[in-house]
């Protein structure tokens, strides 16, 4: 096939022809020093003309690889590329910044193989890194690169080292190196890559990359003179680095975003539906893996949805308080190297709304404490609070030293002051249930600060919204997995959300109609009383609840209602918890269903299981 019969249009796209006729004008018979090819020896008998032709292809990532690379389905015929794989090579060739935000199984990592292979085989001496998150993910990479050498005659002819496994490193006559990286999340965290010496960069999944690892693997690119830094991602919901560079035209990115619909041909509506049905209980999985969108992350609580609607236009100087709207202040103790601190929130009982109108940092090395004082003071005179929430941690001094200023100075802000310990159950009023049950603190200021977002009920300023401050410490609030019932979090730099938190439970605790002291007339600040923490039977509830039912046997106060779902469903008789010994039970074996309801009253050792026959019971009981 003649190389000249490849379109040529292409090139339009990005290069004007002034641009065009300017390569062109380059190609000369004393010049050919300018164009970097693997073997120059492939111009000696050639007229300008055919040079020309051949610039065309080389200099062309597009042309390029539809002249020299096979379809790695069919390696008798060239590789052709989809439209949007033209558009974004061209942009690698134009641009040194470029951020692809594309649908699983698309074409991507197709894409990312191809510009390497020409750049590195068409530039001298130029050090291409491709990393991953993990080694599965580059070993895929390599075998596709692989797969393009094997097939391609004049690629194979470059190549003087190809190692298949770590360290995964292509070396080319030219000089030119292709090395390939995994950052190795859950060890060393980017340390891998430290000291590789790269003139482009590939980061591909780095929406799956930490921070720390970032950090590590984008200070190598601090000391080089000009670097080529390509990112490219399936989004993961976190707004952290990959998101800046999709958001932010500051940034400088080239930004593409492809959904399956636009980058994958063989799409069907039909295939599309399954998918959607697929994952209806979890529709993030669709939206991300489908749609490249930057939907919630599973761990996240807060969503970024919500998150996003809550910042607003307005400023803390602008500040004016309000006699008929409520103030709470919300604070955080920490050690100097976290700072502490202070959240002051607005209730405006008119809009029915809550707006975040002060934020204090306090990282005084020396004197932290004095510092501390003197603004939570200067915040209380101007905003005159009902009541100032703190949490005990590190504030055990600082919280004496607080009370101790206010009754020298003749100030009632110790009589406000309420200490919240993060170790211990607090009361609150269920108003679903009628009774009143105990939390723990932290995944209860969780719920309330949730629904406040959920509702858009909470205004916060668009000043927060930068690294360290509120907003982007809720996006970057995370639930822990733990094999306990009780919520845990991932906040270890949350503390600013702490703060808030803690100033929204002063409100509820005081003014609405989830507060102990429940009373008539109260507050509900929300459009339903419904929360998945306050209405779950907890044991902490058990321990204040369920001792009023009768005398409970040992260790039932320390687990949930075993046998409820089975024998409610069943209808063989009316449950009774006091009565429901679980698992701690003393073992017996059981011969027949008519044996098990004979002793209903005695040991009843329901489980929940499917009961198919007497045999399957038979079997299930036997362990008890």
């Amino acid at each position: 096939t003649n190389a000249y019969d490849i379109e040529v249009e292409l090139l339009s796209w990005y290069l004007d022809d002034n641009t065009i006729a300017k390569e062109k004008t380059d190609i000369n018979d004393k010049n050919l020093s300018s164009i970097r090819f693997v073997d120059k020896r492939i111009f000696k008998g050639l007229t300008k003309r055919d040079i020309e032709k051949y610039y065309k292809i080389f200099s062309n990532p597009v042309r390029w690889a539809e002249h020299i690379l096979r379809d790695p389905k069919n390696p008798n015929k060239p590789l052709r590329l989809r439209p949007w794989q033209k558009e974004v090579l061209m942009a690698m060739k134009l641009n040194d910044k470029v951020s692809l935000r594309i649908a699983r199984r698309c074409g991507k990592s197709v894409t990312l193989a191809v510009f390497s292979l020409w750049k590195a085989s068409t530039t001298e001496a130029i050090n291409i890194v491709l990393i991953t998150p993990y080694e599965s993910q580059v070993r895929v990479l390599w075998e596709m690169i692989g797969n393009m050498i094997h097939d391609s005659d004049i690629i194979s002819s470059s190549i003087t080292v190809f190692r298949r496994r770590s360290p995964y490193e292509i070396k080319f006559k030219n000089g030119s190196t292709i090395r390939g990286f995994t950052t190795a999340e859950r060890s060393t965290k980017g340390t891998t890559v430290r000291g590789a010496d790269a003139d482009i960069m590939i980061l591909d999944e780095v929406d799956y990359m930490s921070d720390e690892t970032l950090g590590a693997i984008l200070a190598l690119t601090s000391g080089a003179e000009q670097m080529q830094l390509i990112v490219s991602s399936t989004p993961s919901g976190k707004r952290g680095f990959f998101y800046d560079t999709q958001t932010k035209p500051e940034l400088g990115f080239w930004v593409k975003h492809l959904t399956v619909h636009e980058a994958n041909p063989n799409w069907s509506r039909e295939r599309d539906l399954f998918y959607r049905k697929l994952h209806a209980k979890n529709p993030w999985i669709y939206e991300r893996e489908y749609l490249a969108s930057f939907s919630d992350e599973v761990e996240g609580v807060f969503s970024h949805r919500f998150i996003d609607a809550a910042i607003k236009k307005y400023s803390y100087r602008d500040i004016v308080p309000k006699k008929e709207n409520v103030y709470i202040i919300g604070i955080d103790w920490n050690t100097p190297q976290n700072g502490d601190r202070i959240v002051v929130l607005e209730r405006d009982n008119k809009k029915k709304k809550f707006r975040v109108v002060a934020h204090e940092i306090v990282m005084e090395e020396r004197y932290k404490n004095q510092e501390s004082m003197k603004r939570i003071i200067a915040l209380y005179d101007k905003f005159r609070p009902k009541y100032i929430y703190v949490d005990k941690g590190y504030g055990d001094v600082a919280v004496e030293d607080l009370m101790l200023l206010s009754k020298q100075r003749g100030m009632d802000l110790h009589k406000k002051l309420v200490i919240i310990d993060f170790s211990k159950p607090v009361e609150i009023w269920s108003p679903t249930r009628k009774i009143l049950v105990k939390k723990h603190p932290k995944p209860l200021m969780v719920d309330f600060l949730a629904r406040l977002l959920a509702e858009n009920i909470l205004e916060i300023p668009e000043e927060e919204n930068e690294i360290g401050r509120i907003v982007d410490e809720l996006r970057e609030f995370k639930r822990k997995k733990s094999t306990s019932h009780i919520p845990v979090f991932e906040d270890e730099n949350c503390h600013s959300v702490t703060a808030l938190m803690l100033a929204v439970y002063g409100y509820m605790d005081n003014f609405s109609i989830f507060s102990p002291r429940h009373r008539t007339g109260m507050v509900n600040p929300f459009k339903t009383l419904r929360f998945r923490y306050i209405d779950s039977d907890s044991e902490v509830d058990r321990e204040i609840n369920t001792a009023e039912s009768g005398t409970l046997i040992p260790g039932v106060e320390k687990r949930g209602p075993m046998m409820k779902d089975l024998v409610e469903e069943e209808g063989i008789y009316d449950y009774e918890y006091r009565i429901d010994p679980g698992p701690d039970s003393k073992k017996r074996n059981y011969d027949s269903f008519d044996e098990i309801l004979h002793d209903k009253h005695k040991n009843n050792i329901f489980r929940k299981r499917n009961f198919v026959g007497r045999r399957h019971i038979r079997r299930s009981f036997r362990r008890f």
